[in-house]
């Protein structure tokens, strides 16, 4: 391995020790409701990782725009549409990820169960 690679392996290490600790943080000692639990966590994510986005999505910008482009003519989506779609699968996927700390995944079953105003009257 060359410098530059362990290097970066210590990088994404450390990164990876600093979003885990906020986790923590934001999951265990955090008295929040656990919706807003949820969107804390995505935020350390984002903002952890957020440097190593910059490397991927070189990679990743070709194959997603293909993929875009195909989607669009189909079904003729806003691109925005398509990109609120995909956060809130990742939202939910976040939730279920973390729904034995926060009960998340939980309130939003109990919600589509329910409706709008069940989740409305208990986190609003």
């Amino acid at each position: 391995m060359t410098s530059a690679t362990w290097i970066t392996l210590e990088t994404v290490l450390l990164v990876g020790l600093g979003k885990e600790a906020l986790e923590w943080i934001v999951l265990e000692h955090a008295p929040l409701p656990p919706l807003v639990q949820v969107l804390l966590g995505m935020v350390v994510v984002t903002g952890t990782l957020g440097g190593l986005l910059v490397v991927a999505e070189r990679r990743l910008r070709r194959g997603m725009g293909r993929t875009h482009r195909k989607v669009q003519r189909r079904y003729r989506v806003p691109a925005f549409v398509m990109h609120l779609v995909v956060l809130l699968a990742i939202f939910v996927a976040y939730a279920a990820f973390w729904n034995r700390e926060t009960g998340a995944l939980d309130a939003i079953l109990d919600a589509l169960q329910g409706g709008w105003s069940k989740l409305l009257a208990r986190y609003g």
